[in-house]
């Protein structure tokens, strides 16, 4: 049972109990599907006490997730050890990661990820960019927001769904939706300041997705 919804960070350095209630250690990572609008979530990494490795589980023997640790079921037998080539490996493949959020008009980077239930699926459904995401991977999120609210400061969740984020590049980063009429509708201006915050490569490929005329444009903006 995974309770609604929670966040990457709110469950992945908690414990997980094996099929005899003994403690393996912690959840080291989740695999999902590339190929859906919201990725399912189809196994995990669990990491061995002692810095003996990691076993991976499929999600089907995962009894209960929550922030209070994962319980796995009584039958719960480990995989093989590679998993399959279309999984995305959320804490390697996501976190830290940067993107184009096209509607902000900036580059931002991916703090945490936000997951949902469905039945008994559970999804992949947004990339958290904000400043909530940053504080709760600190462990700070929950103090930070009562100071807030004690001087009426409101911290807004800043998601991006991920049905709008391209899976991981070679180079492993992520790009946001970048249709050519997003991309036709913005400023030159504002699509000149996105591309100068990027790496030479990343500024290669985010003018590279334009139209020719809009890529010009957008140069011709560039310092």
């Amino acid at each position: 049972m995974f309770f609604t919804e929670d966040y990457l960070f709110e469950i992945i350095l908690h414990a997980v109990i094996d099929r005899s209630g003994c403690l393996l250690c912690g959840l080291d990572n989740r695999l999902v599907r590339r190929d859906e609008k919201f990725s399912e979530i189809v196994c995990v990494y669990v990491r061995l006490k002692g810095g003996c490795g990691a076993v991976l589980y499929p999600w089907s023997a995962v009894r209960t997730a929550s922030s209070e640790g994962m319980r796995l079921l009584a039958n719960a037998t480990p995989m093989p050890p590679d998993p399959e080539d279309d999984c995305i490996r959320l804490r390697h493949d996501l976190m830290d990661k940067q993107i184009v959020d096209v509607s902000g008009k900036r580059v931002v980077r991916v703090h945490d990820l936000k997951l949902g239930a469905v039945g008994p699926r559970v999804l992949l459904t947004h990339a958290d960019v904000g400043l909530r995401g940053m504080l709760r991977r600190m462990g700070w999120e929950h103090f930070t927001l009562g100071v807030c609210r004690l001087v009426h400061v409101h911290i807004p969740e800043r998601l991006i769904a991920w049905e709008h984020l391209q899976p991981p590049t070679s180079d492993g980063d992520l790009a946001a939706d970048q249709s050519r009429d997003a991309l036709r509708r913005m400023q030159p201006a504002d699509l000149a300041d996105i591309a100068e915050e990027l790496s030479a490569p990343e500024r290669a490929a985010f003018l590279g997705s334009m139209d020719e005329e809009v890529a010009a444009d957008a140069m011709e903006e560039m310092e």
